[in-house]
């Protein structure tokens, strides 16, 4: 049976889905979780605000009821909680649990009202604590946040203004744990400098999809690249529908750069990768590429994507002491791997349940001002807060939160960067190895 907007779904003190901790099993009964450890105090509600029909929305929800499951089962032990089901707060154990609002707004039915009506009852009917979501609406979200004055943590990115945010201000019950463009700029950076001077390139080639996202990295890339003594070339931008890339290939030969960093959001990227290859370019390619980071995307291109390196989620590598219980937990629960906004939304769970905890109330004030001053565990690594309450960087690269850059090896998506994380060597087309 479909679920329509305004639909709820609960999960958690005495859900369905019940993650089991103690046998790896995802199972779908309906009898209640660790009932003789969760009957001393109401229920602390998060309240999930998704699609839960689209492509997005059914890891996010199982990434949140994972982390519920595991407090519930075993306390918030990431942040030195009390071992037991649920929260201590005030002496008294509070399970949490999980209600989800369906948003539709992955569906081309989509109108704003769907999220603003799916938020406000998780606030007004389902008395949600905590909100999480709105992945493609979630723009919706902060206003009403700062209106009822709830804690709101987009793990989704694009959600929130982070300019208008203070510590103190109406705005600071907002958070994002995923990092901003400028963020993931700072990785791409500094991923193809490390490429770059494998190649001892003196110059590389910038080549993307004409999206604004894509405006932003040139300007951060060129002075970092540029004190290495290695040229940035002027920005190629085409459009999402081209599909013959032969002049941006005849030029990026023509300017002899041994590294491209090529992006591509929306447009399929496989025709540049297949004419990279059948003319074998000499030069090395690090992305932003979406399409390349699909689950299965080498295969169904015919190993067109091998040896392209893609910003991608997480990998099973450890970062934290939490990446790779996540990694596992998460692919038995769901029956696939997560991805980073799996990771992110697992991650603000335990962050809220550990604030919680920490603080002994659900005062939102409180609770926001606990999560902005803390330093947080995620599967991608540590977790602090800008004024802004937007996650800050790693930089360098190995000490905060983690884009880990990928490599398409014999048909599987490889860790190759950082270096401290390679899950092994990186492989180089054999028609332009780097120098010995």
């Amino acid at each position: 049976m479909a679920i329509g907007v305004g639909a709820v779904v609960v999960v958690g003190a005495a859900g369905y889905a019940i993650y089991s901790l103690n046998n790896n099993n995802a199972s779908s009964n309906t009898s209640s979780s660790s009932s003789s450890s969760t009957s001393a105090g109401a229920p602390i509600i998060i309240g999930v605000a998704e699609d839960i029909h689209g492509a997005n929305g059914p890891g996010i929800i199982k990434a949140v009821e994972l982390a519920v499951n595991e407090v519930n089962s075993k306390g918030e032990s990431w942040y030195n909680g009390p071992a037991g089901a649920g929260i201590t707060l005030n002496g008294q154990v509070r399970p949490l649990k999980v209600v989800v609002e369906d948003t539709q707004e992955e569906q081309s039915t989509f109108v704003s009202s769907n999220v603003i009506t799916a938020v406000t009852k998780l606030i007004t009917d389902d008395h949600a604590n905590v909100i999480f979501g709105g992945f493609g609406g979630s723009g919706y979200i902060p206003d009403l946040s700062a209106q009822y004055k709830i804690i709101y943590i987009s793990g989704s990115g694009g959600s929130i203004d982070q300019s208008r945010i203070t510590p103190t201000n109406q705005y600071h019950y907002e958070f994002q744990d995923q990092i901003d463009v400028l963020g993931y700029g700072n990785e791409a950076t500094l991923c193809t400098l490390y490429y770059a001077q494998k190649y001892n390139a003196k110059s590389v080639a910038y080549v993307t999809e004409d999206q604004a996202f894509f405006h932003v990295y040139p300007p951060q890339m060129k002075p970092v690249l540029a004190q290495a003594g290695i040229e940035l070339l002027d920005p190629v931008f085409f459009p999402p529908t081209q599909t013959d890339f032969t002049s941006i290939i005849d030029n990026i030969r023509s300017s002899g750069a041994a590294v491209t960093f090529e992006g591509f959001l929306a447009a399929n990227s496989v025709p540049f990768m297949q004419q990279w290859k059948n003319t074998q370019l000499k030069t090395f390619l690090v992305s932003f590429d979406i399409p390349a980071g699909v689950a299965g995307a080498d295969a169904k291109a015919n190993g067109a994507y091998d040896y392209l390196v893609v910003l991608e989620g997480p990998g099973r590598v450890s970062i934290t002491p939490m990446s790779i219980p996540f990694w596992d937990n998460f692919t038995q629960f769901m029956g696939r791997t997560p991805d980073v906004y799996d990771a992110n939304y697992y991650a603000a769970t335990h962050m809220y349940a550990g604030a919680v905890q920490q603080a002994q109330t659900l005062d939102a004030d409180t609770i926001a001002t606990t999560i902005h001053n803390g330093e947080w565990l995620s599967p991608m690594g540590k977790v602090t807060f800008n004024d802004h309450n937007f996650v800050s960087p790693a930089n360098p690269v190995e000490n905060g939160f983690v884009s880990l850059m990928d490599q398409w090896q014999n048909g599987q998506l490889k860790v190759v960067w950082p270096a401290k994380f390679a899950e092994g060597p990186t492989l180089y087309p054999p028609w332009h190895q780097p120098p010995s």
